[in-house]
Parts: C-alpha cells; sequence; structure tokens
C-alpha cells in the first residue's frame, strides 16, 4: 500500500469519472454523453427536487431499443454504512428520472453481500470486471497500466486474499490459519509504509501477548497522522476467528497492550463478524477515558482494504471507521 494518491488506479472521483465517459464516447453502444449534470426541475423552490450526476448517457440495446443511464460514479471503497448512502443518492436520481435505468460504477469490487444488495435494489452494477468486459475493445486500444487492471486475466494478490478469507471456517479449528492469513493481509495492505508485522510480541512481563505489532515510522499520509494523534508509533493488532461476536473482554485485552509509553494507543481487533453491545460500549469507554483508539474489524472491513488496496488505499477504510467512531462520540 501506497500513501501517495498519484499511484492510485485514479487520483479523485473526477478522474475516474471522465476515464469511464471517454470509454463509453469511443463505444458506439452509447450515445450523448454528459458529465457532471443537474437533473430534476430548476424552477424548484426545495434542493430534494435537484440532484448532480455523474454521467448521463443513451445507451442502445441488442434489440435496437435505447435507454437513459444515470450513473453514479464512486472511487472509495463501499461497504457498510457506504452501501446505503450510495443506494440512497442513487434512488433519487430514480425519482427524478423515473424512466431511466440506474448503474454504479467503481474502479473496484463489492463484496457478494453488497452486491447483491446494489442488483436487488434494481440498480446496474459496473464493477472493474463488469468495465472490462464492456468496454474491452477500448480498454485494449488504450495499452497503459490503468486500462490493464480493468482486463487483467490474472488472480490478484487482492483477489487471492478474499478467496483465502472466504475459504478460512471461522472457529479454533481454522485459528492459526486465520492468524497467518491475517498476517500476510496487513503486510499486503499497509507495508509499507509501516514495516512487516512482528507475530505474537508479549511484553516484558510476558502477561500481554500481541498477535502482531507493525513499526510506524512513515514520513507521510495517514500513519504519520495517526502516530502524531494517538502516540502510535507502533500498530497492535489482534487477530480472532471466533464464530460469533467480540465481547468486552477481547477488546480489554487489546487495551491493556496499548501504552503511550510503550506500542502507543492504536490498536485493531480483526475478527469475522464485528463486536457485541459490550464490546462497542467498551470501545467507546477506552477512548474516553484513557484516549486509547481500538477499532473492530470484520470481514466486510477486511475485503473492503483489499479491494481499495488495488488502488493503494487500504487505509481509507480505517480512515472512515476513525470518522465515524469520532463523530457518533
Amino acid at each position: 500500500m501506497r500513501d501517495n494518491p498519484t499511484e492510485r488506479l485514479f487520483a479523485s472521483e473526477v478522474e475516474f469519472t471522465y476515464f469511464l465517459a471517454n470509454l463509453m464516447n469511443d463505444n458506439p453502444s452509447f450515445s450523448d454523453i454528459s458529465v457532471d449534470t443537474i437533473i430534476g426541475s430548476r424552477s424548484s423552490e426545495t434542493k430534494d427536487r435537484l440532484a448532480r450526476a455523474d454521467i448521463i448517457a443513451v445507451r442502445t440495446k441488442q434489440n435496437g431499443k435505447n435507454e437513459t443511464l444515470i450513473i453514479e460514479c464512486k472511487n472509495r471503497p463501499l461497504y457498510g454504512q457506504e452501501i446505503d448512502r450510495a443506494l440512497e443518492q442513487i434512488a433519487r436520481y430514480g425519482v427524478l428520472r423515473p424512466s431511466s435505468r440506474l448503474v454504479l460504477a467503481l474502479p473496484g469490487q463489492l463484496a457478494d453481500e453488497d452486491a447483491v444488495r446494489v442488483r436487488t435494489a434494481g440498480i446496474e452494477l459496473w464493477d472493474l470486471a463488469t468495465i472490462g468486459v464492456i468496454f474491452r475493445s477500448q480498454l485494449l486500444r488504450l495499452s497503459s497500466p490503468t486500462s490493464a487492471a480493468f482486463i487483467g486475466e490474472a488472480e490478484t494478490p487482492a483477489s487471492a486474499f478474499i478467496r483465502e478469507l472466504q475459504a478460512c471456517e471461522p472457529g479454533k479449528k481454522m485459528w492459526s490459519i486465520y492468524q497467518d492469513l491475517i498476517g500476510r493481509i496487513l503486510e499486503h495492505c499497509f507495508c509499507p509504509p509501516l514495516n512487516p508485522p512482528l507475530g505474537e510480541s508479549p511484553d516484558v512481563s510476558g502477561v500481554n501477548q500481541r498477535d502482531f505489532v507493525l513499526a510506524n515510522f512513515a514520513e507521510t499520509g495517514f500513519w504519520t497522522s495517526i502516530r502524531t494523534r494517538y502516540a502510535a508509533d507502533y500498530i497492535v493488532a489482534d487477530a480472532k476467528n471466533y464464530v460469533g461476536h467480540v465481547k468486552k473482554k477481547e477488546v480489554l485485552q487489546i487495551a491493556n497492550y496499548l501504552k503511550h509509553y510503550g506500542t502507543g494507543l492504536f490498536g485493531m481487533i480483526l475478527c469475522r463478524t464485528g463486536g457485541d453491545a459490550s464490546a462497542t460500549q467498551t470501545v467507546r469507554e477506552q477512548w474516553a477515558h484513557y484516549q486509547k483508539m481500538i477499532l473492530i474489524l470484520d470481514d466486510t472491513h477486511i475485503v473492503a482494504m483489499l479491494n481499495a488496496s488495488v488502488r493503494g488505499d487500504a487505509a481509507s477504510v480505517l480512515a472512515k471507521e476513525i470518522q465515524e467512531f469520532r463523530l457518533s462520540m
């Protein structure tokens, strides 16, 4: 993972939007393409009757009939509440232009359950692979690293990790397999700028055993801000392959590792299904009373990090979780 935005697949959402619009301009199935267009009634006195669509275009189907597409482009990881917000935003386009076909486009991949949610809402999903299929001829002519990302047929490291995660069953039987997998995922997503994870590192008392510690000597970007704000010279991560939710005990366990004079005050619990109510409350108490920032990341977050790693942006998932947590306090 690299913190430099210029090394991502697209530096911004606008860049991705124009990239997609240019592909459509070169494809004979699409016409009347406009970018950043206001839809709705301009004379309306209320803002909820106006919206700004990323791309509007006409698509000629195989039967010769035309349909209008309204395309919402996203260049950031989508999961959880981000999916809810995207669906609400796109549904609004459908209210303003009820005869249009709605599309969500992104240069990445959604978790399977999130992809189902998008399609169940009646929204067409253009992910990395779908864009590669629709615009294969145009992408082949471009012959650039960016275009190759859409049409590459080989399994990527991110997709391989996702496949491994899905194959790893929760529970004691595969505990060591899950722990090893999480260590490799952390290294793939965050190293550099973090140093590779040190496994099972105890403190001097030998009582507190940390699954992974990653030294944070980053000079710019997200991890620099984490070190500055949370004294996180080292990032502590625990892997829990529980069948059920993480509870209060596991949060207190990682909290014991976090010391201002030791590793720092930032830690992550990586697990399968998230935390229960007691874990969530304990996380809030640790922050409010001791300024310890602990993130509980489930399979959905891990998949989102891996998908974002394709764009060199895995840390954006953590940034979003921190933001939502801090704003909820």
